[in-house]
């Protein structure tokens, strides 16, 4: 079981799961912020990730904007 080796965060989108449903800001970049702002909240410096469908490419931007930040 992956939770027995490694801390295991589940996050529902934005409009998904128990998140609230703005009217906007579901673009994917939006999204990838919005891991990295809970990641951040909770002193996550590293993580291994694993999305589906969306979820994937919302965690490639994600790692795209957590290189562009570490290159300032």
């Amino acid at each position: 079981m992956l939770a027995a080796d490694h801390r295991v965060l589940a996050i529902d989108l934005r409009g998904h799961g128990w998140s609230d449903a703005p009217r906007h800001g579901y673009a994917k970049e939006a999204m990838a912020e919005d891991v990295l702002a809970v990641m951040d909240a909770l002193g996550v410096e590293r993580a291994k990730l694993v999305g589906h469908d969306w979820g994937g490419w919302i965690g490639f931007l994600l790692c795209l904007s957590a290189e562009r930040a570490a290159c300032k």
